[in-house]
């Protein structure tokens, strides 16, 4: 609508009607209901918003690194490599161990997601003139220690630091589950695309709010994580993995799973 009255908004408006009328668990209800689940930068930005953001003058830009300098570096718990291939049954293939899959449609999405704001960035790209444009997109969500760049089709040389996941499709999943011992199975989409339909017995933790909720994640065996198709899930195996876990990614689209195993 261009435009209207507060008597429309005053009978019409339901956020409105229940702020006057309502009760306030009622409003806040309404007011959240369908709301995607915040990335974790969100509080960063927060406290940015709030305090003040550091003054860079220019826009950084990273030296370039060999894969054996990004190997080297990748050790340290304070360093973080996000790999930018937009394939991710490539990364799944092979990626370098510990990094992290952040492909350019979803960057500020996965990457906001799994970054702390003291982490030192590293990132793989697979041409130079892509850099500048993601550290722009990290330094507006509040991370600016990028330590270098590195290129993906270097990735090779990189040897023994090199590892693939498992992966599995959603016709695998029954007998994986008849497995002893069975994966738990972690959902990572939207509470209310879990609520319309998910795996019997899965988890539930939004991609977004992943990083921020590893401590609820099971530690005493293997982790099967889907999303709805398969983009989200190879994020989030890339951070599970990270943090030490063993997955088995379900690179596969969510409407294949059998009915068999579903809950409504």
């Amino acid at each position: 609508m261009p435009g209207s009255t507060l008597g429309y908004e005053k009978r019409f408006n339901t956020a409105l009607s229940l702020a006057l009328t309502g009760t306030e668990d009622a409003f806040v209800a309404s007011i959240l209901e369908g709301q995607p689940e915040p990335p974790a930068y969100f509080a960063t930005m927060k406290k940015v918003n709030k305090t003040g953001s550091p003054v860079l003058g220019v826009v950084p830009v990273p030296p370039v690194l060999t894969i054996a300098e990004v190997a080297a570096q990748a050790a340290d718990p304070g360093v973080v490599v996000l790999d930018t291939r937009a394939d991710r049954t490539a990364w799944l293939a092979s990626h370098l161990r510990g990094s992290l899959h952040t492909p350019p449609a979803k960057f500020s999405d996965f990457a906001g997601s799994w970054l702390r704001p003291d982490d030192g960035v590293i990132l793989l790209v697979d041409r130079p003139e892509q850099a500048d444009g993601l550290v722009r997109q990290l330094l507006r969500m509040g991370f600016d220690l990028v330590r270098g760049v590195a290129l993906t089709g270097d990735l090779p040389r990189a040897g023994a630091a090199l590892v693939s996941s498992r992966t599995a499709t959603f016709a695998e999943l029954p007998a994986l589950l008849a497995g002893s011992p069975a994966p738990h199975v972690l959902d990572v989409r939207r509470a209310s695309e879990f609520k319309a339909g998910h795996v019997r017995g899965a988890r539930n933790i939004a991609h977004t709010r992943l990083r921020v909720r590893l401590d609820e994640v099971p530690r005493d065996g293997t982790i099967a994580v889907h999303c709805q198709s398969g983009v989200r899930a190879v994020g989030a195996c890339s951070l599970l993995e990270h943090a030490g876990h063993e997955v088995v990614c379900l690179n596969d689209a969510f409407p294949r799973c059998p009915e068999a195993l579903r809950d409504a």
